[in-house]
């Protein structure tokens, strides 16, 4: 199958107060809680984009790639390991698959949940450069705030065998790789970024991203928000409210998205991105060597503790 976008991460936690708080402040919005469960979205028409279930432990419970089509979503129930299908009991409804990548971490695929009506966002700001003025007569007032947020747009994991996981990501998800970094020769890949394929239409340099590393686990989790400014009055906002920041701002290399990375209550790095690259299916895979820029064009220093 080839897997559209997606759709949602989940995770477990035992305090969904808490939870809940930082991701407002984050700037998710609430689409519906339980005495269970908790399920945050963004602007978009996406019902919810994190699932927060309550449990007595922390612990990421995964992510979920939405099929485009019922063909796809069948093709996936063939994937080796896959039980399923089962119904959502979840905003929007819909049936979900379940999986494991190499690794074990868990992996659904979902098809058939509804759209919810998008909310409003900030419009992009009109913007004067130095031979361009685009804004004739108009200020530039923002409120303050939380930076909104759009959608999730991708996970990274640390993965055991990069090239094993990556191309299980291939095979069964119909990923497409955008960029590889690699150590002396081509051929000793340490990480990559992968892309949906949905053919000439363009989509983000990269949904899932890999890293080789000794722990296979969850790294981060990404969410859009609309531009540069949004991005230094998002990190104002969670410096007030006394969150632990991770790194940032900046701007990565491979996939040239303005970053900033949060932890949140339960030590998960979270991240808000604005002004990534796009391709369509027609855009070659490309490999670079490790180096200083690997990771970032402009920015503080890479903490140690975030490579960890």
């Amino acid at each position: 199958m080839k897997a559209a976008e997606i759709s949602h991460v989940t995770f477990d936690v035992p305090d969904l107060d808490a939870i809940e708080t930082f991701l407002l402040d984050f700037g998710l919005v609430r689409a519906q809680r339980t005495a269970d469960a908790l399920y945050m979205r963004g602007t978009g028409s996406a019902p919810y984009c994190y699932v927060a279930r309550k449990a007595e432990r922390h612990a990421f419970a995964g992510v979920a790639m939405r099929a485009a089509s019922a063909a796809e979503f069948e093709a996936a129930a063939r994937i080796p390991g896959a039980h399923g299908p089962r119904p959502i009991d979840a905003p929007g409804g819909g049936m979900s698959i379940s999986l494991r990548d190499p690794d074990g971490i868990p992996v659904e695929v979902v098809y058939g949940i509804a759209p919810a009506q998008p909310l409003p966002m900030r419009e992009p700001l009109s913007i004067n450069y130095a031979r361009e003025k685009h804004r004739r007569g108009g200020t530039q007032r923002i409120s303050k705030g939380p930076a909104q947020i759009l959608r999730l747009g991708h996970v990274l994991f640390f993965a055991s065998d990069f090239n094993r996981t990556r191309d299980w990501w291939r095979q069964y998800l119909g990923m497409l790789t955008s960029d590889t970094i690699h150590a002396g020769t081509e051929d000793n890949k340490l990480g990559g970024f992968l892309r949906c394929d949905r053919g000439a239409e363009f989509t983000d340099h990269h949904t899932i991203a890999l890293f080789g590393g000794p722990v296979p686990k969850l790294h981060h989790c990404s969410f859009e928000i609309q531009d540069f400014d949004a991005q230094v009055l998002g990190n104002e906002w969670l410096t007030s409210k006394g969150y632990k920041h991770a790194w940032g701002i900046g701007r990565h290399t491979l996939g040239s998205q303005i970053f900033d990375y949060w932890y949140d209550p339960y030590g998960v790095i979270m991240e808000h991105y604005a002004d990534g690259d796009v391709f369509d299916a027609s855009k070659p895979a490309e490999s670079h060597h490790v180096g200083p820029d690997s990771l970032f064009q402009w920015g503080p220093p890479v903490p140690e503790v975030f490579l960890r």
